[in-house]
């Protein structure tokens, strides 16, 4: 199973499809009924060893029809089940006092942004259990929640780095640097002043420049964090957002939902979470430069995604 399934229908069914072709009984009686044929075709041609092949081919036949046309809902759950299971043991493993660390660092915006999309998700999930039985399909119940806890997730994980890049902001003694190009500054106009066009002056003005040029760098980069984290807290902001907009977007659970529905619904968690994906993937890679963004979605989440 892959570690982030993706939700189309077509996907759960071709998981759904390996997982019954491989159920326990298609497989014995499929291989019974190979052996059978091999012993027919190369041994015997008996009746009784056609009637053994035929049978436990039907039975392979039979279960894996009975599983796949009237089981599908059966197997669709237990995919999912076990998908959520590994899902939920990373989620703790990786979220593990968060809150503490935000609370322990003063940082209001990051907990509000914990506290909106923690409370977006449980809303998200009382929706789903408050939906009436028959309504949703077990695909359609199974695709929603699916991408409504990637989203969650994508959103915290940024926020746990966002923790990281906090630490390592609050650590920078940023007035210092700035002291220190003003004090330069200073001394590269006393030197300017005096006229004094000697080869030593000349490499004193040099070396003063160069120390200012390293310190200056240290402050964009300083700056660029700056910016990264106003960027993590967008994405988080977005993923909330597109949570609360899956709820909007669904219609009263007073008849069936269609899958046009449905895909209104959650076009704007597929968006958020595609984005990621394909940014986090090329920045893993080491494919992606800033001005080679792909897609326009993409962008929030290149700049987002760079302490990963």
């Amino acid at each position: 199973m892959e570690e982030k399934p993706s939700w189309d229908p077509k996907q759960v069914r071709k998981a759904v499809l390996r997982e019954t072709i491989q159920h326990p009984l298609t497989l014995l009686s499929g291989g019974t009924a190979i052996v059978s044929a091999l012993y027919i075709a190369l041994l015997s041609g008996s009746k009784e060893g056609l009637l053994v092949t035929l049978s436990a081919l039907g039975l392979s036949v039979g279960s894996w029809v009975f599983n796949y046309f009237f089981r599908l809902d059966h197997f669709v759950e237990k995919y999912y089940a076990r998908w959520k299971k590994e899902n939920e043991t990373r989620r703790t493993s990786q979220m593990e006092g968060l809150r503490q660390q935000l609370v322990e660092l003063k940082f209001d915006p990051g907990i509000k942004a914990y506290d909106e999309l923690k409370s977006a998700y449980n809303r998200f999930h009382q929706f789903l259990l408050n939906a009436q039985s028959g309504v949703l399909t077990t695909l359609q119940r199974v695709r929603m929640e699916g991408i409504a806890c990637e989203t969650y997730d994508l959103g915290m994980l940024t926020i746990n780095r966002l923790v990281a890049l906090v630490k390592i902001i609050r650590s920078v003694d940023i007035k210092r640097f700035q002291d220190e190009v003003a004090e330069l500054d200073q001394k590269i106009r006393e030197l300017g002043l005096k006229k004094d066009t000697s080869e030593v002056t000349r490499r004193r003005l040099e070396s003063l420049e160069k120390r200012k040029l390293a310190i200056l760098t240290r402050i964009e980069s300083y700056q660029n964090a700056l910016l990264e984290i106003e960027a993590m807290l967008t994405r988080s902001e977005e993923c909330e957002n597109a949570i609360e907009n899956s709820i909007l977007q669904m219609p009263v659970f007073s008849d069936t939902v269609d899958d046009q529905q449905l895909q209104k619904a959650l076009a704007s968690m597929e968006t958020t979470v595609e984005a990621a994906r394909r940014v986090n993937q090329k920045l893993r890679q080491g494919e992606l430069q800033p001005d080679q963004v792909d897609r326009p979605d993409d962008d929030l989440y290149l700049k987002a995604g760079r302490q990963e």
